[in-house]
């Protein structure tokens, strides 16, 4: 298995960069210590982060940077776009971002230049930039360079603004807003990144050297924030949409999974509510979106076709593992791919080998495999003894009970007060049922998982392609549905039922635990 991935550098500990994967914050950093004159537009409509990935952009940049914003007094002293109320007393802050504390103590913008730009603005001619960002550009040009970003110039904002003097306002005033924006890029020795509202433009996204869109993506009828990059010049990044989160007040856009890595496989956390009658998931964020496993219940994993089954592992390996650490018992019938060496490898990680002795059996096509020594023990035959020939032909297999009644007889002695588990990737279900000549169907399969929900601690977890009849008949009666899809290089989980907002799979630490990033 990959060791746990190192730490990502930023400014957040949300996430962790994959071995080889693509950051693109790191990208645009670097994209913006490029010689001057650059600009980078960072677009996109009200709350889809543009303050948020500003003000990370500017703590990674070095050199001297001013930080100019739309501030209005009933806001409070916080920095904010979009002003619609010409009423509003409208003002701009111009500030150097190198201390902590702002206006009425807001801890996102720093104050250290003067406020050389407050009150209202000059009415312009109709040729001129707006007064804050030219001085704002005046004084880093004065001082042979550096990175101005503006957070957010907004043409209605501009035209509350111009009338806020009194100034009758007129007609060529505001005629043009973005082409006063257009005709200052590139000509001063300054590094800009600009926040604006989607535009219908082209001449100023021509004009940039870099644009970034924000905004959300519907689904599958979930929505995912995605950010999109038409246009970067000289460093292209290796691709043009990538997930991204505003959890917790940080701009966070996870590395994307270089080809074939697979994720480390983590331990199980401890249960912080071990004297709750349900089950713990071996995972505190799956518990958190996704709630505890209740017991006679069944959780079904949907995935897409053609979709590795090892992503689902990182959330079938600590169920299991922590299953046996408390004493109970798990049946596990793994992907066609894989056989009960594999299984108890994997848990051996975590357990003891008399654990999974005692309390762990494996069903698969590959029976008792090469290599499992003491563990040879948890391989659990499919295959029924034949016939005594003296006993003539026997019965069909029955349908309206468990298929494979040793697994049957194993989970039902779980000592009195411990959970059982019965963990079911469908394809390799598919696979025992072939082989052992058993039937298995859409309609016989509730029959069968029915005789184990009579089990008093019993859960079942199954794993299903999107395209497998029985994938559907389960979803529509487990208490617990969650489809797994694959976005932009990163793995996205939500539930179904209950509804879920999405999370994207990640990690946080070196024990290789995953983590669950809100997306949103």
């Amino acid at each position: 298995m990959s060791v746990a991935p190192e730490a990502a550098p930023g400014d957040s500990a949300t996430g962790v960069a994959l071995q080889g994967g693509f950051d693109l914050l790191p990208h645009l950093t670097q994209f913006l210590q490029q010689p001057a004159p650059l600009t980078l537009l960072v677009m996109g409509g009200s709350g889809t982060g543009k303050s948020t990935l500003l003000r990370t952009l500017l703590r990674r940049l070095s050199g001297p940077r001013l930080y100019l914003a739309y501030r209005t007094a009933a806001a409070g002293g916080s920095a904010g776009s979009g002003v619609q109320d010409q009423q509003l007393e409208l003002s701009f802050l111009l500030f150097d971002p190198g201390t902590d504390t702002g206006p009425s103590g807001d801890p996102r913008t720093g104050v250290g230049a003067p406020d050389l730009a407050s009150g209202a603005a000059t009415p312009p001619t109709g040729e001129t930039l707006p007064a804050p960002f030219a001085e704002a550009v005046a004084q880093l040009a004065g001082q042979g360079g550096g990175c101005v970003v503006v957070d957010a110039w907004d043409p209605s904002a501009e035209q509350a603004s111009r009338a806020s003097d009194g100034t009758p306002q007129s007609a060529p005033t505001f005629t043009a807003p973005y082409a006063l924006l257009r005709g200052q890029l590139g000509r001063s020795p300054v590094r800009a990144v600009i926040a604006i509202p989607p535009t219908g433009d082209s001449g100023l996204v021509s004009a940039a050297d870099g644009v970034i869109e924000l905004g959300w993506e519907e689904t599958e009828e979930f929505r995912l924030r995605v950010v999109s990059i038409p246009k970067l010049k000289g460093t292209p990044p290796p691709e043009t949409r990538y997930l991204y989160s505003l959890e917790g007040g940080v701009f966070y856009c996870p590395p994307q999974f270089p080809p074939g890595y697979r994720p480390p496989i983590g331990p199980p956390h401890p249960d912080p509510r071990s004297e709750e009658e349900s089950l713990f998931p071996g995972s505190v964020p799956f518990a958190n979106a996704f709630g505890r496993l209740r017991y006679r219940g069944l959780t079904g994993l949907e995935v897409p076709p053609r979709f590795p089954s090892h992503i689902a592992d990182l959330f079938l390996y600590p169920m299991a593992a922590h299953t046996l650490a408390i004493g109970g018992r798990v049946v596990w019938i793994p992907s066609a791919a894989s056989g009960p060496l594999q299984v108890a490898g994997q848990l051996a990680r975590f357990l003891p080998p008399e654990f999974l002795r005692e309390r762990l059996r494996v069903l698969s096509p590959h029976g008792t495999e090469p290599g499992m020594g003491e563990l040879r023990g948890v391989a659990l035959s499919a295959l029924r003894p034949l016939a005594d020939p003296q006993e003539g032909p026997r019965a069909p297999p029955s349908t309206s009970g468990p298929l494979f009644p040793e697994a049957f007889r194993f989970l039902q002695g779980t000592p009195e007060g411990k959970p059982s588990l019965y963990v079911i990737h469908l394809d390799g279900l598919h696979a025992l049922a072939t082989i052992a000549k058993l039937p298995l169907t859409a309609e016989t399969f509730p029959m069968v998982i029915g005789a184990y929900a009579k089990l008093p601690r019993f859960h079942g977890l199954g794993f299903g392609r999107s395209d497998d009849p029985i994938t559907k008949m389960v979803a529509a009666v487990v208490d617990t549905h969650l489809r797994l899809v694959e976005r932009y290089g990163r793995n996205v989980i939500l539930g179904v039922r209950p509804r879920t907002n999405p999370y994207i799979l990640d990690w946080t630490d070196e024990s290789g635990r995953y983590n669950l990033v809100p997306a949103k």
